[in-house]
């Protein structure tokens, strides 16, 4: 029995026998029987298995509970790959509060080294889906925190971002902090 009720702001607990994987079920059209019953198994998972798991998932409430889910395995190896998956499925579904748990959750454990992008992944879903600039410029600032310091290519997409937005106070503070 998998119950993902457990630590979880999403009600939803689930089998995963034969009668859950019937066609018609709720369960079915959430999650890939196949690749979700290896969550079940003591075996162990390789990071890329636990990435198809991911790219799997049709329903983005689930991507959350799986995270928790398979992050409580002792086979669990944190990578970016990983991470950056989980974060364009949560932006993709605009669960901006879910995104920003998993960016403090990778600031808190410090497991999972990012490189830059990773970040220019999270920068380009606050501009292309939030309209939020001044996220996008926060995350920049809080790259250093990640020992990541942005390419140019990503501090040069920011300040388009910014220049788009006709934000140029914000410009300016971006601009002189890469000076300093």
């Amino acid at each position: 029995m998998v119950d993902f009720t457990k630590n979880s702001p999403i009600n939803f607990s689930f089998r995963i026998d034969s009668s859950s994987h019937h066609p018609n079920s709720k369960f079915f059209s959430t999650f890939p029987p196949d690749d979700l019953k290896r969550l079940d198994h003591k075996d162990w998972l390789s990071p890329k298995e636990v990435l198809k798991i991911f790219n799997s998932l049709r329903n983005p409430e689930s991507v959350m509970p799986v995270l928790d889910c398979v992050s409580k395995r002792k086979d669990f190896k944190p990578n970016e790959a990983l991470y950056t998956q989980v974060i364009i499925k949560l932006g993709q579904a605009r669960m901006f509060d879910a995104s920003e748990d998993v960016i403090q959750r990778l600031k808190i454990e410090k497991q999972c080294r990012l490189s830059d992008v990773f970040f220019y992944n999270v920068i380009k879903i606050y501009r292309n889906v939030t309209g939020m600039p001044e996220r996008a410029v926060e995350t920049l600032f809080d790259m250093p925190k990640f020992h990541c310091w942005p390419y140019v290519k990503t501090f040069n997409f920011v300040l388009n971002m910014l220049v788009s937005a006709k934000r140029f106070d914000v410009v300016h503070k971006a601009y002189a902090s890469a000076l300093s």
